[in-house]
């Protein structure tokens, strides 16, 4: 067995939520419930599927809820280990706290308030064939001004990441990554943002991104929250399209 099967999933799910305390109350954000669940039991489900059997939770703000719910992970078909970080550190901070759990040399990340599908085998046969340091999930967005745009050429090497000023459509940032291991543990002391800071410093140093086809699903807002919880089969109509 190997491919996907092989390796580790770090997924970050130590945000606050702040923005969605009128919902959710002090629950991490990754907790918020959809369809009478956790959002993070759909990120789980989706990894389980894909063949990932390894899941490290890089958690930090209460972080109790989130071992108390998902434990070992044998309920869920996983294995699960827990990167607690003392204090939060940003996506990158977390990233690399984790580095002393995970020893692969590739990693799969997933960011843990975000889903999108995308064919994981594929994107891991993509990353490996370009020689790339870290491979993003890109998915198309009517509306990019929240996330900021992010220009690929015709290789599908990033050639450039635009900040969160324009609207309309385009190719954004999904939250799923490959990443090498000698990234990981590359990235300068005090970086806190993958998506800021580290990502965008690699432009022309082997960052690729795999075009996956959506939609994407963020919950970081109240209104995109309810619309997700409105619909939780947004979070599962994966399963249709695999059998």
């Amino acid at each position: 067995m190997g491919g996907v099967a092989m390796l580790p999933a770090v997924v970050l799910a130590g945000g606050l939520g702040t923005r969605l305390r009128s919902i959710a109350g002090d629950l991490p954000k990754p907790m918020v419930p959809v369809g009478g669940r956790p959002f993070l039991e759909y990120l789980i489900e989706y990894l389980r599927a894909q063949g990932v059997r390894r899941v490290i939770l890089s958690v930090c703000y209460r972080a109790e809820v989130v071992e108390r719910h998902f434990g070992s992970g044998g309920a869920h078909g996983v294995e699960i280990r827990y990167s607690r970080e003392p204090e939060p550190k940003g996506t990158a901070g977390a990233l690399r706290y984790a580095a002393e759990l995970v020893q692969d040399s590739t990693w799969l990340v997933m960011n843990g308030d975000s889903f999108v599908f995308a064919d994981l085998e594929a994107m891991l046969a993509f990353h490996e064939r370009v020689g790339a340091q870290v491979t993003l999930a890109l998915a198309e967005v009517a509306d990019s001004s929240r996330f900021g745009r992010v220009q690929v050429g015709s290789d599908g090497a990033i050639e450039r990441f635009r900040e969160k000023s324009q609207g309309g459509p385009g190719l954004v940032n999904a939250g799923i990554y490959l990443v090498e291991r000698r990234v990981v543990c590359s990235m300068r002391s005090g970086a806190t943002s993958l998506e800021r800071e580290v990502f965008p410093s690699l432009v022309g140093c082997g960052v690729y991104g795999f075009e996956v086809e959506g939609p994407l699903l963020d919950i970081g807002t109240p209104e995109e929250y309810l619309r997700v919880a409105e619909n939780p089969r947004l979070l599962t109509a994966w399963r249709e399209e695999r059998r």
